[in-house]
């Protein structure tokens, strides 16, 4: 099983297990980029956030932009939303997530379509495109993890398409 070669590689190089959290997605309908409300349980406390992004969706390396807040009350602020947009759909997940350098890898098992990888690099102000690029390609070589693992489309995007590139099981 690849997932769980990758989880204890990662054990081992971070001489941790991870942190768990549990996240539950409610995506909504906008006219421009990526709205969600984010329900996370993990590390002893419940939070939510309101989330915005855009990011290229025609590679599996992105950059991405978002604005992110804060909800005190997510299951009205849940009402409000669904009330006020149409309702994309939800993801569930549970998330394994360690921290290497710069470099947040989650590993997540999604409700419904399998184990994935995630890698962001969170890039320094002077640090260019590239660089973050050879970061991630150098972990993967590190993990024996092949590029074609990595999602090019959003667990949404697979949940509504069913267009998963590869898998873990």
């Amino acid at each position: 099983m690849v997932f769980e070669h990758v989880r204890l590689h990662l054990n081992r190089k971070t001489k941790s297990e991870g942190t768990q959290v549990l996240q539950r997605d409610t995506f909504y309908h906008s006219s421009k980029g990526i709205l969600k409300l984010r329900e996370q349980q993990g590390r002893g406390r419940s939070v939510a956030t309101l989330i915005f992004y855009e990011k290229p969706a025609d590679t599996a390396s992105k950059q991405c932009h978002y604005t992110k807040s804060p909800i005190q009350d997510p299951i009205s602020m849940k009402e409000i939303l669904s009330k006020t947009l149409l309702q994309r759909g939800e993801v569930t997940k549970e998330r394994l997530l360690y921290f290497i350098g710069q470099t947040h890898v989650r590993l997540d098992k999604v409700e419904g379509i399998g184990y994935f990888l995630e890698l962001e690099i969170v890039m320094k102000p002077d640090q260019s495109r590239k660089k973050g690029v050879e970061i991630a390609e150098s972990l993967l070589i590190e993990l024996q993890v092949d590029s074609t693992w990595l999602q090019t489309h959003a667990y949404m995007d697979i949940i509504e398409t069913n267009h998963v590139n590869a898998h873990w099981s």
